[in-house]
């Protein structure tokens, strides 16, 4: 995934550019998780953070992304509805899926 701008004035309220980045970012990381056998399940976009869960066949994971931060936090999960799952791990915005296919246990 390729983003550059993560940083985003906060407010009361979601701001356009947010709103735009959440956009990109799902696209984004449909088409990367795709790469690497990977589907999105769930996608939450909330005040100045991202989440959701992806599975790799029968292997879910847990992922969230919060404003200012350079990388993706992920780990393994039980199910849609585990948010305390396995180890935090996480990957940078600036690296593609199927560049770290094996950090994020995906082979």
């Amino acid at each position: 995934m390729k983003f550059t701008k993560t940083n985003f004035e906060q407010s009361s309220y979601k701001t356009p550019e947010f709103i735009a980045f959440a956009k990109d970012f799902k696209k984004q990381i449909k088409a990367e998780l795709k790469k690497v056998g990977a589907e999105l399940r769930d996608f939450n976009t909330g005040h100045f953070y991202l989440s959701g869960f992806f599975y790799k066949g029968d292997k879910c994971f847990y992922f969230s992304w919060h404003n200012g931060d350079k990388n993706l936090m992920f780990r393994t999960a039980k199910d849609m509805k585990d948010y305390t799952g396995g180890s935090n791990c996480w990957i940078g915005l600036e690296r593609s899926f199927e560049e770290m296919r094996l950090e994020l246990r995906l082979v």
